[in-house]
């Protein structure tokens, strides 16, 4: 019984589009014929109004699937019979329209898939941070001096002080510009109300909080070497020290 239940979808699959197009030409269904020809007009129709769009679903899906299927109607033309060539359109539109929205489908749901194996790779076996080691993110950035390290000499650029708040100190007078508060949120104190832009998590990843889903951009490690994380390998961009 499962065996079979296993069968029977691509049994119907083969199966209804030939049942359709033989109930239309062995039992002469003028309602069918007259149904297809105003099908194959709106075709020709939706061709040419999505020949000039760029988009996406556009270009990948519905232009590709009303290319093909007025190419059958092109190529079926020459059928006398009106029976037989509305037949052979529907048992033809049928099997090409279910064979190509089963590739898209399953192209978008491989992209899917390789998108969250990709995110489980990057976000948890390369995660070099052990949930024995890892100190709370108070004591990670807290008290600290902030240097790029990018140029030749490192150069400090800013300030976190004991409760949080972030300076730059590049001025003559350090100005506040932000702070991170006990659960890692990283605010920007420089507009009217605060604003959340990231977070730092119990691992040090420095996430940007700002899109729909949160972002790994960056780590602070265990020595508060700053890293940039959102290329093909990490990159040292700055240093937290407690001076």
């Amino acid at each position: 019984m499962q065996k079979f239940m296993n069968n029977l979808g691509p049994v119907l699959f083969f199966s209804i589009p030939l049942i359709l197009g033989a109930a239309v030409y062995f039992f002469k269904i003028q309602q069918a014929v007259d149904w297809l020809e105003s099908v194959n007009g709106w075709l020709l129709k939706k061709r040419e109004g999505l020949a000039g769009k760029d988009g996406f679903v556009s270009k990948w899906f519905f232009r590709p699937m009303l290319w093909g299927l007025s190419k059958i109607m092109e190529m079926t033309e020459q059928i006398q019979d009106q029976f037989l060539r509305a037949s052979v359109r529907i048992a033809a539109y049928l099997y090409f329209a279910g064979i190509l929205t089963y590739l898209s489908l399953s192209i978008v749901i491989g992209i899917a898939i390789f998108m969250i194996v990709m995110w489980f790779i990057f976000e948890v076996l390369m995660d070099d941070g052990s949930s024995s080691s890892r100190r709370p993110v108070r004591a990670r950035v807290r008290e600290t001096n902030l240097y790029d390290t990018k140029g030749f000499f490192n150069k400090k650029v800013g300030r976190i002080d004991e409760n949080g708040n972030v300076y730059n100190t590049t001025g003559f007078f350090d100005k506040k510009v932000g702070n991170i508060d006990e659960d890692g949120r990283i605010k920007d104190t420089t507009g009217f109300f605060d604003k959340e832009k990231g977070r730092i998590d119990e691992a040090g990843n420095i996430h940007d909080t700002t899109g729909f889903f949160d972002k790994k951009i960056g780590k602070i490690d265990d020595d508060g070497n700053v890293k940039d994380t959102t290329g093909f390998f990490d990159k040292n961009v700055g240093k937290l020290k407690k001076d």
